[in-house]
C-alpha cells in the first residue's frame, strides 16, 4: 500500500508540473508508463485504476532480446519490438517490450544529427553543458559490449557503471511514442548504420504492424 500511494503522490505531482515546447507552448502528456519490473501486481493495479489524471496509465515491462516474443493469444497490439498484452484475471493492459534494441536505439538517437528522426535531443544552451551531467550519467551508465546474431536473434551483453535510472525511463517513453504512433527504433538504427560500410551494418528492423509510423519523435511531440 505504501509503494501504491507512492505512485499516486508521484503522478500528482508530475499532473502539476507546467511542461513547454522551447517556444513556450504547453505539452500535453499523452501516456505514462509504469516499470512493472518491481512489485508487477501493485503497479498493474495502479495502472488500471490510478485517479483521473490528463494521461493514459500503462504499466510496461522490458525484456532481454533471447527472450523477447510476439507470439501468443493475449496480444492486443503490435508495435516496433514491443506489443500489448491484456491477459485474463490482470487489472490492465502491460506494455512488453525488447529492452535491448529499445536500449541500443535510445542511445544511437544521442549520436543523431539535431532532430533527426529517431533522434534524442536535449534542451538547453550548449555553452552550459554541465546542466545535463547527472542525467548524461545515468545514459552512458550501461554500454554494449557486445552484440551477436544468434538462431534466435541478437544476443547483447551490457556493462554497467553507476545507476540509469534515468536512461530507463528514457527508453520506456521512447516506447510509449511508438505506441502513440511514431517510428523511433527502425530510424534510429537504420541512420546510424547508414554511417558505416554496407557489409558491416546490421538488417533494417521490419516497420511497425499495426501503428501508423511518424517523421520523427520532435514532430509529434
Amino acid at each position: 500500500m505504501a509503494f501504491y500511494r507512492a505512485l499516486d503522490d508521484l503522478l500528482r505531482h508530475l499532473a502539476e508540473l507546467r511542461i513547454v515546447t522551447p517556444d513556450g507552448l504547453p505539452v500535453k502528456v499523452r501516456r505514462l508508463g509504469v516499470d512493472a519490473g518491481y512489485l508487477p501486481k501493485v503497479v498493474r493495479a495502479f495502472a488500471a485504476n490510478s485517479g483521473p489524471w490528463p494521461w493514459e496509465t500503462l504499466a510496461t515491462r522490458g525484456r532481454a532480446s533471447v527472450h523477447y516474443r510476439e507470439t501468443g493469444s493475449n496480444i492486443q497490439t503490435r508495435g516496433e519490438n514491443w506489443i500489448e498484452l491484456l491477459e485474463p484475471g490482470q487489472p490492465g493492459p502491460l506494455v512488453i517490450y525488447n529492452s535491448d534494441s529499445w536500449m541500443e536505439s535510445t542511445q544511437v538517437g544521442f549520436l543523431l544529427q539535431l532532430g533527426a528522426p529517431g533522434g534524442a535531443d536535449l534542451f538547453g544552451d550548449q555553452h552550459r553543458a554541465t546542466q545535463h551531467t547527472d542525467f548524461a550519467g545515468h545514459i552512458t551508465a550501461q554500454k554494449l559490449a557486445e552484440k551477436v546474431k544468434g538462431d534466435k536473434g541478437y544476443l547483447y551483453r551490457w556493462t554497467q557503471q553507476g545507476r540509469n535510472d534515468l536512461l530507463d525511463a528514457l527508453v520506456i517513453s521512447r516506447v510509449l511514442a511508438s505506441h502513440s504512433g511514431c517510428s523511433l527504433l527502425a530510424s534510429a538504427i537504420a541512420t546510424e548504420s547508414a554511417k558505416v560500410p554496407e557489409k558491416q551494418a546490421d538488417a533494417k528492423p521490419p516497420p511497425p504492424k499495426t501503428r501508423p509510423s511518424m517523421v520523427s519523435y520532435q514532430e509529434d511531440f
